[in-house]
């Protein structure tokens, strides 16, 4: 009896590990229903999303907070940052820039310097907007999203040089690692400095810094033009129209890289098949020409 007792408490209490920290509601969903799913009482979702104007009243595809167990490792980068409690607007962004596939299927090595909520609100300050104002432009929104990913290295902090290594991110501008000790920040071409403040959470073989600013693309006089990337798959536009897929690629990097999604790439390429079975060495159309 004492064994079974303890195994139910085992299960319950890794349910409430699993559970989400960042929900994405679905159409019809209510905050009743997430809160009876999730065994938690729904006082405490509502009080933790104090940006409901009416909790009654919720939108379908916009992300809620819930009472969680942060992770420090997830499936896959978008599985962990769902599983964090301070990435809920970096969350929302990503889904709302396209970018959650793509995300969800980079099986390799990467990094992402993921800006926690504070940084989020410390933007949108700034900038005197929110995040449905950023939504109006995605491909702004994708843009500095593909500033924070590093594609094809898994940087953990015990391996970065001491002083300042310049790495390429997905959107083809450099930014600078710099690190002293044992902290490490981002410094950008206007002065701003972001500064890691949690190190090596890990999503699927991607490593994750979580940072305290958001990094924004530099105007090109700031930095070296690096070589345009294309536009997204199947709009007109400068940039190659074809990639030669590298050891490693996965469609999902080779979207991020050029600003598209999988989708977009399977239809300009209707002899793939199998969007997980690509060949090193071939062609394939990144966008219409």
């Amino acid at each position: 009896m004492r064994q079974a007792v303890l195994l139910c408490a085992l299960a319950l209490l890794a349910g409430q590990a699993a559970a989400h920290c960042n929900y994405r509601l679905g159409i019809g969903e209510t905050l009743s229903e997430i809160a009876k799913a999730y065994e938690i009482d729904l006082e405490d979702v509502i009080a933790a999303n104090p940006q409901l104007g009416d909790p009654n009243v919720v939108m379908a595809g916009s992300i809620i907070r819930l009472p969680c167990k942060p992770q420090k490792r997830g499936n896959n980068l978008l599985d962990l940052l769902e599983h964090r409690n301070e990435t809920a607007e970096l969350v929302q962004a990503i889904y709302t820039a396209g970018m959650s596939d793509a995300l969800e299927e980079i099986d390799s090595d990467a990094t992402l310097f993921a800006p926690i909520d504070s940084a989020f609100d410390a933007l949108l300050d700034k900038l005197n907007v929110n995040l449905t104002d950023l939504a109006a432009n995605p491909k702004q929104l994708m843009d500095i999203l593909q500033y924070h990913l590093v594609l094809g290295d898994s940087l953990r902090a015990q391996d970065i040089k001491e002083g300042e290594t310049q790495v390429e991110t997905a959107l083809g501008k450099d930014i600078t690692v710099v690190k002293k000790g044992k902290d490490v920040s981002i410094k950008l071409p206007n002065g701003d400095e972001a500064k890691v403040v949690t190190a090596d959470l890990r999503g699927g073989q991607a490593v994750v810094h979580l940072i305290d600013l958001v990094l924004t693309p530099p105007a090109e006089e700031e930095q070296k033009p690096a070589e345009p990337a294309a536009a997204p798959a199947g709009a007109p536009g400068s940039g190659p129209c074809t990639y030669t897929i590298a050891s490693g690629d996965t469609l999902a990097a080779i979207g991020i890289k050029f600003g598209t999604t999988v989708d977009a790439i399977l239809k300009l390429n209707p002899s793939i098949s199998d969007p997980n079975k690509i060949v090193a060495g071939s062609s394939i159309n990144v966008r219409q020409c």
